[in-house]
């Protein structure tokens, strides 16, 4: 996040808005995997939203709006005072920068950072998962070398591979 925003959350330093940030985005992506019959029954939309996506998307826009556009302003009170972006500029920071045609409008803005915050924020759980997946399989090969060293060691009388018996049945 802090590549983005140019603030890393601190979940007791920044307790309360660091809540409010994963509340929108946790009821962002639940909105994202609700099942909506308008997928499928386009006209639908027009006369009932049984799973009331619109109402809800309609409610969340403002929140990110807010906070998106306090997080701009925070970024254009500092930098009041620098002409040029710094060495540590975030992206927020570089959208600021733009001139001309380049120049972003508030809107624009607000869905450019939020789009890429979100990107970030999942980036960061699939690297959560990726990491663990890459602990575990050092695990399992750890732990599969001690089984095969053990079952070709000297538990078998010297030979290098364990004789396997059957048990028969008659």
């Amino acid at each position: 996040m802090g590549s983005v925003f140019g603030k890393r959350y601190d979940p007791t330093e920044d307790a309360e808005e660091f809540r409010v940030l994963n509340a929108i985005v946790k009821e962002g992506f639940e909105l994202l995997g609700v099942f909506n019959w308008s997928d499928y029954l386009p006209w639908l939309s027009y006369f009932y939203d049984p799973s009331r996506i619109v109402a809800h998307c309609e409610a969340l826009v403002p929140r990110v709006r807010k906070l998106v556009k306090a997080i701009i302003e925070q970024h254009q009170l500092k930098n009041q005072h620098e002409n040029n972006i710094s060495d540590n500029a975030d992206f927020v920071d570089v959208l600021l920068s733009l001139d001309g045609d380049e120049k972003l409008n508030e809107d624009d803005m607000i869905a450019v950072l939020w789009a890429i915050f979100c990107v970030f924020y999942t980036a960061g759980d699939v690297s959560d998962v990726y990491n663990q997946l890459e602990g575990t399989e050092k695990l399992l090969e750890t732990v599969a070398g001690r089984v095969v060293s053990a079952l070709t060691s000297q538990d078998f009388e010297g030979q290098s591979e364990p004789a396997v018996h059957y048990k028969h049945f008659s």
